[in-house]
């Protein structure tokens, strides 16, 4: 419950700083404020409406009950960052996509970040020639 009202105070938020964005540009414009005001209420009201009719049909076409089992298996026993919110809407393929991609970017980050700890200044293979080249030109001094 906390966090569809959560969800609720965002969403209200986010309208209020859009409205007021564009009361500033339709100020700057010169169009009437009312009308601008009341054309983003009705905006407002279709797009409720709207939202609530489409969640309708998505959950129709795709029923959430008898896949408890799936969310249980996706959040619990393979749980990936968006597994609860993932469990009753998506498939298990998509999640072990996902799942994946995260276990990919975490092992390159792992590397990249040894890489860097190994040779800080990020020159590599060049960095080392240069250091070589240098140390034979002092060698070559002395």
């Amino acid at each position: 419950m906390g966090l569809i009202c959560g969800a609720i105070v965002l969403v209200a938020c986010s309208v209020g700083v859009d409205m007021q964005q564009d009361r500033s540009t339709g100020w700057r414009l010169g169009t009437n404020r009312v009308n601008q005001f009341r054309y983003q209420v009705a905006g407002i009201l279709v797009g409720s409406a709207l939202a609530v009719a489409l969640a309708g049909v998505f959950l129709r076409a795709y029923p959430v009950a008898g896949r408890n089992i799936d969310f249980v298996f996706d959040a619990v026993i393979f749980p990936s960052p968006y597994a609860s919110s993932f469990g009753g809407f998506v498939t298990l393929a998509p999640t072990i996509w996902f799942a994946t991609g995260g276990v990919i970017t975490a092992i390159v980050e792992t590397r990249r970040e040894s890489r860097q700890r190994r040779d800080p200044k990020g020159k590599g293979i060049a960095g080392r020639h240069e250091r070589d080249i240098a140390r034979r030109r002092r060698a070559d001094r002395g």
